[in-house]
């Protein structure tokens, strides 16, 4: 289970880099961002230390769960005005997930266990946030390349307009041979 931790928090740290670029620009983000990072970060440690190895270091990597929640509801204020759906499931989830790791020392105090519920009810919702957010931005991905496969060139006959068409960079191969091809039939 501890190597988990390990590949769960690179992963989220490879999940970080490769979507920074589908995030808004915004203040909002980068903070949602760094918090998931050291979301990640925190995973990892928790994998390389676990409690009964070395309890101090566990705690230090156990902020993974206040900074993974509170970076799930940064995030979802940071999309909130382009993607009200994904926003709401973010806003739940970060709320989930800190309600569940207030509601830890009381389900101890009160039934004298309970913790370890409390810690997956805090810890859970980031991990369903992360499988729904990454199927969601390639998803998006995917089917936007597909949208940009599909979509006539208009004006073929003009060579500028047909240059300007082929700006994706998927079908710029293809278009520069188009090109090149009329550029010669016209005699340039």
């Amino acid at each position: 289970m501890n190597a988990t931790f390990v590949v769960t928090g690179l992963l989220i740290l490879a999940g970080l880099f490769l979507t920074r670029s589908t995030w808004p620009g915004r203040r909002l983000t980068t903070c949602g961002l760094v918090l998931l990072g050291i979301a990640g970060l925190g995973t990892i440690v928790i994998g390389l230390s676990p409690e009964n190895v070395n309890v101090l270091v566990h705690l230090v990597g156990a902020l993974n769960i206040p900074a993974g929640n509170v970076a799930m509801i940064l995030l979802g204020l940071a999309i909130w005005p382009s993607r009200r759906g994904m926003a709401w499931f973010s806003l739940l989830s970060g709320i989930v997930g800190l309600l569940g790791l207030l509601a830890g020392p009381f389900l101890v105090i009160l039934t004298r266990h309970g913790g370890g519920l409390a810690e997956r009810i805090a810890l859970y919702p980031l991990i369903l946030w992360l499988i729904v957010f990454g199927a969601v931005i390639v998803t998006r991905k995917l089917r936007a390349r597909d949208d940009q496969e599909s979509r006539p060139i208009q004006n073929r006959h003009s060579p500028v307009a047909f240059a300007e068409a082929c700006a994706d960079e998927f079908e710029r191969a293809k278009c520069q041979a188009e090109i090149t091809s009329r550029a010669n039939a016209v005699g340039m």
